[in-house]
């Protein structure tokens, strides 16, 4: 799959996006629940890969899990993407979670990786 500026997509990422956008399904059950994922390109900027993926923690809380999403997001010297899984609670009292897209560019990053990570999400 190609996506903005010829960038490929690789198979996996849409596939582990499947997997946390679906972790409720009951054919899902038995898989684990992904929190979040973050992406990297390979190939010189030409394809877009699953860098790292994190579980839910049972026993943190939600901060806590958002806390240990950013540590592994955010580096002095990375630009990247991820799509984090944000838990909330409704009205109700009803728990639930919605997929986010996340992207940071740090300041003193490459300027060819800034722009084209901006390009691409």
């Amino acid at each position: 799959m190609s996506i903005t500026g010829g960038i490929n997509l690789s198979p996996e990422c849409q596939a582990t996006v499947t997997q946390l956008s679906m972790k409720r399904a009951q054919a899902n059950k038995d898989k684990a629940k992904l929190r979040y994922i973050i992406f990297d390109f390979e190939n010189n900027y030409e394809t877009i890969v699953v860098s790292k993926t994190g579980e839910e923690a049972q026993g943190k809380s939600a901060k806590e899990e958002y806390e240990d999403f950013l540590q592994a997001f955010t580096s002095p010297n990375l630009s990247s993407l991820a799509v984090y899984d944000m838990p909330y609670i409704t009205k109700a009292g009803a728990t639930h979670s919605t997929p986010i897209l996340v992207h940071f560019n740090a300041d003193n990053n490459d300027s060819t990786q800034k722009r084209i990570w901006n390009t691409t999400s």
